[in-house]
């Protein structure tokens, strides 16, 4: 009995565990647990893909808050002390004349 292939769709016999046309792995060769360099490539591939996801949303954290502590460094030795919004309270640079956050008159 001959069957298809799912990736190429060429003939191919039903035992076997590798597409004559394409290489594919088929269902019979995931079955008998036959494992291709592609497959543990791609294994290989997803699990560093996690590493470095983990590690730039890390770096990420780190890099935000090493700029908010020199924003803040900044801050306190070009304008001195922060003007603060009768409003809202918040924080704006002393040469201000609007608030950053409310937009009102400082």
């Amino acid at each position: 009995m001959l069957v298809y292939c799912s990736k190429c769709g060429k003939e191919m016999s039903e035992d076997a565990a590798f597409c004559p046309n394409c290489g594919v792995r088929t269902r019979v060769g995931a079955e008998k647990g036959i494992s291709i360099p592609m497959d543990e490539v791609r294994d290989g591939l997803s699990e560093i893909g996690v590493e470095i996801e983990r590690a730039l949303r890390e770096a990420g954290r780190e890099i935000s808050k090493a700029f908010n502590e020199v924003r803040e460094g900044v801050r306190d030795e070009t304008d001195g002390r922060p003007l603060v919004c009768p409003d809202c309270g918040e924080k704006n640079r002393r040469s201000a004349k609007y608030c950053f956050k409310c937009g009102k008159p400082l």
